[in-house]
C-alpha cells in the first residue's frame, strides 16, 4: 500500500486498535515524499489483497500497490506511478512520476470514493498465461519487474530458462533487458545475473549495443563491493539463458534460438559456503523512457537438493 503527500515530512506508522495510523511533521513544501507499507509475504497468481482506508481529499488516501507499480486512485480515474529510491533510484523516474493509461480504464468516473469516510478496496493479481509461456511487457518509467518461481536450489545445479519474442527499445545510453538472477547464502554475500540487454553507456568501449553479460557480485574481507563482468556482443531476440554450478564454478551459457548447442560465455568462482537460498529471478529491466517485452517460455532447474517455497527475500 502506497502514500504520497507533496511535503516534507517525519513520518511513523503506529498502530490503534486494528488501524495503522500515520503522523507526520510538515517543513519544506513542493517535494515528493513516497510511503510504502507492505506485507512481507509475496502475492501469488489469482491472490487477492483487501483493505480499509479512510479519504479525506488533498490529506488522507492509501493507494494499492504490486511490487513498484502504485495504482493512484483520483477523482478523474486510476493513474500509475512508478516507486523510486528517491536519491538511490538507479533509474531516471522522477519521484513525482505519474502515467495516464486510457486504455486500460475500467469502472465509473469519477472514481466513488467516499469523502471523510472508511472505503475499501480489494486488488486481485492476475497473469497472462500464453500457451507457451509467460508474456511480459514493461513500458517507459516502469523500472524493474521481476518473476519469482517459488523454489530454491542448494549444492551443485544447472538453471535454463528459454524465452522468446524479445522486443528491446533502444534508447541511447539506456540499459534495457532481461536477466535469470541468483542470490547466494554466503559469508561474502555472492549474487549473479545473465542479462540479454541494450547496453548504455559503459567503460568497456562496447557502448549502446546489445550483449549477454554475466555480472558477479561478491563482498571483499573490507566489506567493499567487488563486481566482475563479462560482455559479449549479441541480438538474438529469442533463446536460452543458462548458469551451472559445479563445486564453486559457475558457468554461463547461451544458446540462440532453438539450436541445441550451447556457447560458454563465462565461468567465475564464488564462495565455498554458498547455497542458492534466494528465489530465483526472471528479471525485466526498462528505466527512463525504454521499455521491453519478452515470453518467457520454459523453465528448467536441475540441482542436488530443490526445495518448494518463497524462501527469504533480497
Amino acid at each position: 500500500m502506497f502514500s504520497h503527500i507533496i511535503t516534507y515530512d517525519l513520518s511513523l506508522h503506529c498502530r490503534l486498535g486494528l488501524s495503522l495510523i500515520c503522523a507526520f511533521i510538515c517543513g519544506r513544501v513542493l517535494t515528493m515524499t513516497e510511503k510504502l507499507l507492505r506485507y512481507h509475504r509475496p502475492i501469488l497468481e489469482d491472490g487477492e489483497i483487501r483493505y480499509d482506508f479512510f479519504y479525506e481529499q488533498g490529506q488522507t488516501m492509501i493507494h494499492p500497490a504490486l511490487d513498484r507499480c502504485c495504482f493512484i486512485l483520483e477523482h478523474d480515474g486510476v493513474k500509475i506511478h512508478w516507486l523510486t529510491d528517491r536519491e538511490r533510484d538507479s533509474t531516471d523516474a522522477d519521484p513525482a512520476n505519474r502515467i495516464v493509461e486510457a486504455d486500460a480504464q475500467r469502472g465509473p468516473r469519477p472514481l466513488p470514493l467516499m469523502q471523510n469516510e472508511w472505503n475499501a478496496l480489494s486488488l486481485k493479481l492476475t497473469i497472462e498465461q500464453q500457451q507457451d509461456g509467460v508474456r511480459v511487457s514493461l513500458d517507459k518509467n516502469k523500472g524493474l519487474q521481476h518473476l519469482q518461481p517459488r523454489v530454491q536450489v542448494k549444492g551443485d545445479f544447472d538453471i535454463e530458462v528459454q524465452f522468446r519474442d524479445l522486443k528491446i527499445d533502444d534508447v541511447y545510453n539506456k540499459t534495457t533487458g532481461i536477466a535469470l538472477v541468483l542470490f547466494f547464502d554466503s559469508n561474502k554475500g555472492d549474487n549473479c545475473g545473465f542479462y540479454r540487454r541494450y547496453q548504455g553507456y559503459t567503460n568497456d568501449g562496447l557502448t549502446n549495443h546489445h550483449r549477454l553479460l554475466f555480472a558477479h557480485k561478491q563482498t571483499d574481507p573490507d566489506g567493499n563491493l567487488v563486481y566482475s563482468g563479462t560482455p559479449v556482443a549479441e541480438e538474438s531476440t529469442s533463446g536460452r539463458i543458462r548458469i551451472a554450478r559445479r563445486g564453486r564454478t559457475l558457468s554461463a551459457l547461451y544458446a540462440e534460438g532453438d539450436s541445441p548447442f550451447y556457447r560458454i560465455v563465462t565461468t567465475r568462482q564464488i564462495s565455498a559456503d554458498g547455497d542458492v537460498l534466494a528465489p530465483i529471478r526472471l528479471l525485466s529491466q526498462a528505466p527512463g523512457e525504454t521499455s521491453v517485452k519478452v515470453v518467457w517460455q520454459k523453465r528448467t532447474i536441475r540441482a542436488e537438493e530443490i526445495i518448494e517455497g518463497p524462501g527469504p527475500s533480497r
